[in-house]
């Protein structure tokens, strides 16, 4: 009985925290040219699982970095994402912004 209330009261934590981080992001439709945030609270209820879950740490990492990668290619680089033509050029978009971070060149 103490158990499914321990689980009952994770979940109940978890789903408000889901919805303050929802609350947070509504205005990120507004500010980027993303269009909207189905992608991010997406990737927040996935991330949320994976912690409920205890999904260990490096399969929890590979599965959001994947998840980021494939947003990402969906929104700047078209075409399938079968075709791994855009890989080279997301990885030169990486590096030459890693660069500029580093350089200090914020306007550019």
């Amino acid at each position: 009985m103490k158990n499914q209330a321990h689980h009952l009261i994770n979940i109940i934590i978890y789903g408000l925290g889901f919805l303050l981080l929802w609350e947070w992001l509504r205005p990120v439709g507004a500010i980027t040219d993303t269009g909207s945030v189905t992608a991010f609270v997406l990737f927040i209820a996935m991330a949320f699982i994976l912690s409920y879950f205890r999904i260990h740490f490096l399969i929890s990492g590979a599965v959001k970095l994947l998840y980021m990668v494939v947003a990402l290619k969906i929104w700047y680089f078209p075409g399938s994402l079968l075709d791994l033509s855009w890989v080279q050029e997301m990885l030169g978009e990486i590096g030459y912004n890693t660069g500029m971070m580093f350089g200090r060149e914020w306007g550019a």
